[in-house]
C-alpha cells in the first residue's frame, strides 16, 4: 500500500460517521431536529456566536452545515469555513450550502491551521 493510501486509510478510521454508521448519514438532520429540540437552542446558539458581516468563522467538525447555512442567512458578508472528516456528511453539507460558505475535508490540525488561518470565531 502506498504511503498516500495508507494516509487516507487511516484518515477514514478516524473519525465516526453521523449517528455512528454511514448508513444513518441521511437520517442525520431529521434525528438531530428531534431528539435535539434544536428549534429551541439553534436561535439562541447563533445569537450567543454573534457573528458580524466581515468576519470569518471556522466551524470545526460541521457535519451537513446546518449551523452554517443558519449563519450564512442570518449573517450575509460573513466568509464561513466548515471543516469535518466525513466526506458523506461533506457531500451533504455543499448540497446546502449558501453564499460565503467553504467545506474543507480532514481534521483540525497544524497544517489546516497554517494554510487557512485567521478566525476570527471558531465554533466546535
Amino acid at each position: 500500500m502506498s504511503a498516500r493510501n495508507e494516509l487516507e486509510s487511516r484518515e477514514q478510521q478516524a473519525y465516526t460517521p453521523a449517528l455512528g454508521h454511514r448508513a444513518l448519514t441521511p437520517l442525520y438532520d431529521a434525528t438531530i431536529a428531534l431528539a435535539t429540540r434544536e428549534s429551541v437552542w439553534r436561535g439562541r446558539l447563533l445569537e450567543t456566536i454573534g457573528l458580524r458581516s466581515g468576519e470569518r468563522l471556522l466551524d470545526v467538525g460541521c457535519g451537513t452545515g446546518s449551523l452554517l447555512a443558519a449563519l450564512a442567512r442570518k449573517t450575509p458578508g460573513a466568509s464561513l469555513v466548515g471543516l469535518d472528516p466525513d466526506p458523506d456528511v461533506l457531500a451533504r453539507a455543499r448540497r446546502r450550502a449558501e453564499a460565503g460558505i467553504s467545506f474543507k475535508h480532514g481534521f483540525l490540525d497544524e497544517a489546516f491551521v497554517s494554510a487557512h488561518t485567521p478566525f476570527d470565531v471558531v465554533a466546535c
